[in-house]
């Protein structure tokens, strides 16, 4: 991929879990984790995969 070679350093993510916005109340979820906001239930997006994987390979 266009990344390959490109040491990894640091890693900073804005939100593990969705959660309440100031300005967009639950409607623009950020987190790396959708939490359905009825259950509570939680699933792991692909950013969640994509940035586990890539540490498990370079982190």
């Amino acid at each position: 991929g266009p990344a390959e070679g490109v040491r990894l350093e640091a890693v900073v993510a804005g939100s593990l879990l969705d959660g309440f916005e100031w300005e967009a109340g639950r409607q623009a979820p950020r987190g790396l984790v959708h939490v359905d906001p009825c259950t509570g239930d939680r699933t792991p997006r692909s950013s969640y995969r994509f940035l586990r994987d890539t540490l498990r390979e370079r982190g």
